[in-house]
């Protein structure tokens, strides 16, 4: 039981001082840039579901998102 304790202590002392890190490693801002050539691959074998409930505002750049990926991708637009 002593044992527990120990262990308990220290990985609440690990994550005490991961989150005081001043790099803060859980705001990762990395952007992936898009490869300009991407956009001529066919996309036929991929199928995208898209659950859309009350998503009127945003749907239309989701497919416009979608439709500069590539040519043949099969999109299932979902409005539950």
């Amino acid at each position: 039981m002593i044992v527990l304790l120990w262990v308990l202590i220290a990985s609440m002392l690990l994550w005490l001082a991961v989150l005081m890190l001043p790099w803060r490693p859980w705001r990762c801002r990395e952007v992936l840039e898009a490869d300009e050539g991407a956009s001529k691959m066919g996309l036929g074998d991929i199928t995208t579901l898209i659950p859309a409930r009350n998503e009127e505002d945003t749907i239309g750049a989701v497919l416009d998102g979608l439709k500069r990926q590539g040519g043949g991708l099969a999109v299932v637009l979902i409005d539950d």
